[in-house]
């Protein structure tokens, strides 16, 4: 029986080794009455039987390395891959359990953005505390994957800036703000607009119905990177599905099965340095050591701070869209 887990992790202790999930969720962890605990879907760690007495490591088919994974992907793929499995069991083959304990412990990793996150972000946006927003919305407690829970949490949070977080297979965490997006109107003009294609009543592909806003913003976290807004007339938007948009490429959206995102970034948000759009994909999405695109992991919203902010954001909006050109 394969267990959804986004916040699954591996560990070797002796060499303090750190192996991230980077593959689907749905398979972190695996289990059945005739084996141990197994991690990964080609059995990245696994205990092989019920007596919990041998065991077989595999890594990099769910988890990574996460000092491989610090390393370009080149020619040396195979053998990173290969370290990995070495950096975690010691062995590539077969092993045996000398000792096994397993332990209930406090969750210490609640939301996606750690301590040092929050207080680069309060940085970049004046006035703003993101440790103070509350959540409307977590991925991790809609076992559904419902895209209206969250339009019904937090499509009309009036006086207020609602931030996502969105946390990568690739371990980037992207996170956006806006003032204007999102909301009940816009889900239900999509939503008709994609009703009236479908009955054959209008043709051609509905579009994403995107809304201008002054004050939207995108960052990954991991690498303090902040994109600059260069067109706000199509700054977010929602797709057909419900599925949330930030820019016209879509430069960064989040589709409605809360798994797949699109990132084609430098249509509306761009660098501020000269960047290739695939250089800059890769910055704010990352990719995976066998070159396959980042997947959803883990994702929060909440309302942000008052409508009193909007004359100092704009004022910082302004200044560095002019210092941009």
């Amino acid at each position: 029986m394969a267990l959804r887990d986004g916040r699954a992790k591996l560990y070797e202790l002796t060499q303090n080794k750190t192996f991230s999930l980077t593959g689907d969720p749905n398979y972190a962890i695996n289990s059945n009455r005739l084996s141990g605990p197994c991690f990964g879907k080609g059995g990245d760690f696994c205990i092989n039987d019920a007596a919990l007495e041998t065991g077989a490591c595999d890594v990099g088919g769910t988890f990574v390395d996460d000092a491989a994974a610090a390393r370009m992907a080149g020619d040396d793929g195979k053998e990173l891959l290969e370290q990995g499995t070495l950096n975690l069991c010691g062995i590539e083959k077969g092993w045996g359990v000398v000792a096994f304990q397993a332990w209930v412990v406090k969750d210490f990793n609640q939301h996606v953005l750690n301590g040092q996150d929050m207080a680069w972000l309060d940085a970049q946006l004046p006035g703003a505390t993101v440790a103070e927003a509350k959540i409307c919305y977590d991925l991790a407690t809609d076992d559904k994957r419902d895209i209206a829970r969250f339009h019904a949490g937090c499509g009309d949070v009036e006086g207020h800036a609602l931030m996502i977080v969105a946390e990568l297979t690739t371990n980037k965490k992207v996170v956006g703000f806006t003032l204007n997006g999102f909301n009940q109107d816009d889900v239900a003009a999509a939503a008709a607009a994609a009703a009236a294609v479908a009955a054959g009543a209008a043709q051609g592909n509905q579009e994403n119905v995107m809304r201008k806003d002054n004050f939207a913003n995108l960052f990954e976290v991991t690498g303090r990177t902040r994109l600059v807004l260069e067109k706000p007339g199509s700054a977010v938007g929602v797709r057909p599905d419900g599925g949330l948009v930030f820019g016209a490429g879509p430069d960064f959206a989040i589709q409605a099965n809360f798994q797949h995102i699109d990132c084609e970034l430098g249509m509306t948000y761009a660098s501020r340095n000269p960047l290739t759009a695939l250089t800059l994909k890769r910055l704010f999405c990352g990719v995976h050591l066998d070159g396959g695109a980042a997947k959803l992991n883990r994702f929060e919203a909440g309302p942000h701070y008052s409508a009193q902010m909007r004359t100092v954001l704009w004022h910082w909006q302004s200044s560095h869209l002019d210092a941009s050109r």
